[in-house]
């Protein structure tokens, strides 16, 4: 089993992140939970085997388990109420501890009801898609989507223990798979060129199981160095938005028309659109803005929109954007491959040219 402890600067806050093939069914030893006076469980529908062999592990009993459909659509008012009616009915105090097993999208909304019940009860975190064991369950970020702005409210608040159990993946759809690896491949852009060429030097399924935990040990690594430096991302931290910007907002127009796409293909499609503007600033080169569209597609990521989208309601939702500075979009642009800069203001036109060159051939 692989341990990575992540200590935030100004709160000294550390978390721990576990990582190894059925440690899952270890649950009780790893979080010592004699020391908790009441356990909570919130999975999503997509879990059910990780969530069995949990519940059976802490010895839960069912009526203290809620499973919810995960997914973007979860990350609501509505469920999130849910969530906290369910927290008062376990009776929990404020030495009880919740869990949240599933996606990423069950651990935002899960983290942010525990940062915000009795104004916050320990939390942990079993993610079970590669890009949840990779990205959203590392670093203290929760919160759910509001006017159909991704991740509009929320908390930074380190959940207590981060357990990827990578036993969860051998029965990951590839389609999931494939999303994770957005993420990695975003990590070695912005941190390690070497990583970078590594990860994107074959299909994601082409690696073998123990060749994905040491993938998993590296991002994971790269995020929380990233989290110490700066929890609530005054700074280096804004670096992980490279590829959110235009991302967020293709994902959140996405679930508006009621055609969802992965939060990974998502990002991939805004890499390849922030690395065309990294090209246009100066800051990267076309040989570089090639480099990177290949590494996705090998991958077996999109760099394109499947269906062209109106460009209008792209700008409208990168105008809601929370990383903006008085209505003026920012962006995290490469300073070569391996280096980013953030806070980049950027020109409408610059914006639209991105915007052109992701739409449909």
């Amino acid at each position: 089993m692989k341990h990575i402890s992540l200590t935030t600067r100004g709160t000294s806050v550390q978390s721990s992140i576990l990582l190894g093939r059925g440690i899952a069914s270890r649950a009780a030893e790893l979080l010592e939970t004699t020391q908790f006076s009441s356990i909570a469980i919130i999975s999503d529908d997509g879990a059910p085997a990780t969530t069995n062999v949990v519940m059976s592990a802490l010895s839960v009993p069912e009526n203290r388990h809620l499973r919810l459909p995960g997914g973007e659509l979860c990350k609501s008012v509505d469920t999130l109420s849910r969530v906290w009616e369910f927290l008062s009915s376990c009776h929990l105090d404020r030495q009880s501890l919740v869990l949240a097993i599933g996606g990423g999208a069950i651990t935002d909304l899960v983290g942010f009801a525990a940062s915000t019940y009795m104004r916050g009860v320990a939390f942990v975190a079993i993610p079970t898609t590669l890009l949840a064991q990779v990205d959203a369950s590392i670093g203290g970020k929760t919160g759910i989507n509001l006017g159909g702005t991704k991740n509009m409210v929320g908390t930074i608040r380190q959940p207590l223990t981060v357990i990827i159990d990578t036993e969860a993946l051998s029965t990951l759809p590839t389609r999931e798979l494939r999303s994770g690896f957005a993420e990695i491949v975003k990590h070695g852009l912005i941190a390690d060129k070497s990583y970078y060429k590594r990860v994107t030097s074959r299909p994601c399924t082409d690696w073998s199981a123990e060749e994905l935990v040491e993938i998993l040990v590296k991002s994971c690594q790269i995020k929380c160095a990233t989290v110490e430096a700066d929890e609530c991302e005054s700074g280096a931290r804004k670096s992980l938005n490279f590829g959110h910007t235009l991302g967020h907002a293709i994902e959140a127009l996405a679930l508006r028309q009621g055609e969802p796409m992965t939060h990974g293909e998502a990002v991939s499609i805004g890499i390849h659109a922030a690395t065309f503007l990294s090209r246009a600033v100066g800051r990267c080169t076309t040989t570089e803005l090639e480099e990177v569209v290949n590494g996705l597609k090998v991958v077996g990521l999109p760099t394109s929109l499947a269906v062209a989208q109106a460009e209008h309601e792209l700008l409208e939702l990168i105008t809601h954007d929370k990383k903006n500075i008085r209505g003026e979009s920012r962006w995290t642009l490469l300073n070569g491959i391996g280096s980013c800069v953030w806070d980049i203001p950027l020109t409408g036109d610059l914006v639209r040219q991105a915007i052109a060159a992701v739409q449909p051939s």
